[in-house]
């Protein structure tokens, strides 16, 4: 649909899924692209972890990866700081799949330490947060595991533009989503890569209304998602920034490239120039 051929191929697992088999493989395209999975450790907290009530189902993942020739980028607990996450740490350690900071911290090094100490060396670790900010959030220097338990750093960001009811967003430009959190991790780490591994943008050409009134964005004629588009692109806010992973799905808003023949024609433009030389 592009028309153009991409570097990083990005899914959703749980922690019953064995990383590291014929759906790696097959998204790898034999190592030309990259594999991203969000990992997200529904119905378990971080002292299952670290009590070893995992560590069953961590040996299969490892017994994989040690076999998979390819590396498969994770991002264990995804968007862990945002308030809507199951697994958000919080000082009192109560939201369903989590626990405390401290917990949280000791879980993420207890298991990027069990998959290294195995020999699961193409599995890499992505500290994967919401760009989000506001009081309910954690903030992200407290759980902090360290650069030594990071390989990239993330952060997810969307444009839900002017929300209707209860929902109160607003038309965002890209440097508005991502710089507060870029500045935040990039500070945390002076070298590792950045990648934007969840984006989108509501088309503003579109109705929202999936459940209205709380998420309802209606039609906005002041601003066009090709011209976000075409924005995101040409910033020059964010120079560690390796990739921008596209949420390519009509769930809470209309998020798809393909979503006006507008949009879809910025993006495939973009992808063009953005082609290397040959010859």
């Amino acid at each position: 649909m592009l028309r153009a051929r991409l570097g990083v191929a990005s899914a959703f697992v749980d922690w019953t899924y064995v990383i590291g088999g014929p759906n790696e493989s097959w998204m790898s395209a034999q190592g030309t692209r990259k594999v991203l999975l969000a990992w997200e450790p529904v119905g378990i907290r971080f002292s299952d972890v670290l009590n070893l009530r995992q560590d069953r189902y961590l040996e299969a993942v490892a017994r994989s990866m040690r076999a998979f020739p390819y590396d498969v980028y994770v991002r264990p607990w995804p968007e862990m700081n945002a308030s809507w996450s199951t697994w958000q740490p919080t000082s009192g350690g109560a939201k369903p799949d989590g626990g405390t900071p401290e917990q949280f911290i000791a879980a993420w090094r207890y298991l990027v330490t069990f998959m290294r100490s195995r020999g699961a060396a193409h599995l890499k670790f992505v500290f994967a947060t919401d760009a989000g900010g506001g009081p309910r959030r954690t903030p992200i220097e407290a759980i902090w595991p360290g650069s030594a338990y990071v390989d990239v750093l993330g952060m997810d960001g969307y444009n839900w533009g002017n929300s209707a009811g209860e929902a109160g967003e607003s038309w965002r430009s890209f440097d508005t989503i991502f710089t507060p959190m870029y500045r935040t991790l990039t500070s945390l780490d002076l070298t590792a890569p950045v990648w934007i591994t969840e984006l989108g943008c509501k088309e503003p050409a579109e109705e929202d209304d999936w459940g209205f009134p709380r998420s309802s964005s209606p039609v906005d004629p002041a601003h066009s998602k090709a011209t976000w588009i075409d924005e995101m692109m040409s910033s020059t806010a964010f120079p560690r920034v390796e990739a921008l992973v596209y949420f390519e799905q009509r769930k809470e808003r209309d998020w798809r490239l393909e979503s006006s023949g507008a949009a879809l024609t910025a993006v495939r433009r973009l992808l063009i120039s953005a082609r290397p030389p040959t010859g």
